[in-house]
Order: structure tokens, then C-alpha cells, then sequence
């Protein structure tokens, strides 16, 4: 059985004839980590907004563990999707500490609960020694495991991440990545995330492969490598 399921999704933005999004179509099961992979202008950070439901599509359907956030007459507003969203900045509010990074994004579970999970998932990011640091006082990497914790603390029903490793110096990446990938592993999250470079997909599940609003390919990593389905699946990938 899939944990999402999307189906026939199309969408524009206001003022404009043309589609950004093309019928797209994906699944992917409990656990797994799907990397939505394509050039710049290929619609991918526009599909995470929507699947957090920061957009709203013309069309389509959308189901999370057998609930509907999208549909001919529903909308799940973002606030009551329990999707948890990992920014490309990051988003950390500057002026809190990061123990209160991680319980702002908690909303209102009461306060003992609250600051027990958050020792949980400080910990498993081994950020809990930096609990009264500020964003400013911490390196790049940092703050990415300070974002994720923030995310994975109120145990979302899906993980999102746009561009996770972009802001990583390059020699960071490597080790960050196989960081995130060892994180979501732990904790058997289901996780969504948006890049360009062919080097993310080592951490992923499942691919799917976007070029001008449209999916061109689905599968699992070895397998696209193994039977890229045109030129551009080849470019995408350096092969």
C-alpha cells in the first residue's frame, strides 16, 4: 500500500497561461526517501510547496497515509497537514536559542513533553551540547541538523526539504548527506526532498526525474542509472 499517493496534479500561478506543473504522477511507500530531482525552472520546488500546502494546484489529488490533503472538494490548509518542512535557508529565528528553535516549532504540546522531545531529537542530531547557542554562533551544517530536529520534533506525518545540501561547503556535503540519510533511517520518517545535483540521489529510495513541469522518469536510483529513458534523464545524471 502507498504512504503517498499523487495523482493528475497540474498547476499555474495566477496571471498565467501556462502550466508549471504537467500531470504529475508519483507514489512512495512508509520509509522511504524520494529525491524529486531536475534543472532549475523544472517545477520541483514549486511540487514541495504544494505537497506542504503552501500552494494550491488547479488539479490533481494528494494522499498521505490514506488521508486526503487534496482533492476535487478538499484542501488541507498547511497548519493541519503535520508535514514537516526543512527550508533551504534553513528558517531558524535568529533571536532564539536553539532549544527554543525546536519548541516554537512544537505549537502548543504542553511544556514537560515539549522540552523532553526536544532533548530527543537534539540528541539525535548530536546537537544537544549547543541548546543555548543562537543560529549566528553556528556553522552551516549546524544549523541544518538545528532545522531538521525542528522539523522531525512534532513526528510529522512526511519530512520536506528543499535543497538541503546547497548551502554546504562542498567538502561538507558528502558527510552531511550520509548524516541525513543515517537521521531519517533512525527514525523511520517518510521523506520528500528537492535537488539538482545527481549526487543527492545517493541517499534516496526512490527518484523522480522532472523537466519542464513534467515527470519523466520514476525508479530507484540504480535502476534510472542502469536505463536512463532519454538524453535528458543522461544529462541529469553526468552519464
Amino acid at each position: 500500500m502507498n504512504y503517498i499517493e499523487l495523482k493528475n496534479l497540474f498547476f499555474k500561478y495566477r496571471n498565467s497561461t501556462e502550466d508549471i506543473l504537467k500531470n504529475i504522477n508519483f507514489n512512495a511507500n512508509k520509509g522511504e526517501i524520494t529525491a524529486i530531482i531536475g534543472e532549475s525552472g523544472s517545477g520541483k520546488s514549486t511540487l514541495l510547496r504544494i505537497l506542504a500546502g503552501l500552494e494550491v494546484p488547479q488539479k490533481g489529488e494528494l494522499t498521505i497515509h490514506d488521508r486526503v490533503f487534496i482533492g476535487e472538494e478538499t484542501f488541507v490548509p498547511v497548519e493541519k497537514r503535520g508535514i514537516g518542512m526543512v527550508f533551504q535557508d534553513y528558517a531558524l529565528f535568529p533571536h532564539l536559542s536553539v532549544e527554543k528553535n525546536i519548541l516554537f516549532g512544537m505549537g502548543k504540546v504542553e511544556k514537560k513533553s515539549a522540552k523532553k522531545r526536544a532533548d530527543e531529537v537534539l540528541d539525535l542530531v548530536s546537537m544537544k551540547d549547543f541548546i543555548k547557542r543562537y543560529p549566528h554562533e553556528l556553522s552551516g551544517g549546524q544549523q541544518q541538523r538545528v532545522a531538521l530536529a525542528r522539523a522531525l520534533a512534532p513526528k510529522p506525518e512526511v519530512i520536506l526539504l528543499d535543497e538541503p545540501f546547497s548551502n554546504l561547503d562542498a567538502n561538507l556535503q558528502g558527510k552531511i548527506r550520509n548524516e541525513l540519510k543515517v537521521i531519517l533511517k533512525t527514525t523511520g520518517e517518510t521523506a520528500i526532498f528537492v535537488s539538482h545535483d545527481k549526487d543527492d540521489l545517493e541517499i534516496a529510495d526512490r527518484v523522480v526525474i522532472l523537466y519542464m513541469g513534467e515527470v519523466i522518469q520514476v525508479g530507484a536510483p540504480a535502476e534510472i542509472f542502469k536505463n536512463p529513458k532519454n538524453e535528458y534523464v543522461r544529462h541529469i545524471l553526468g552519464i
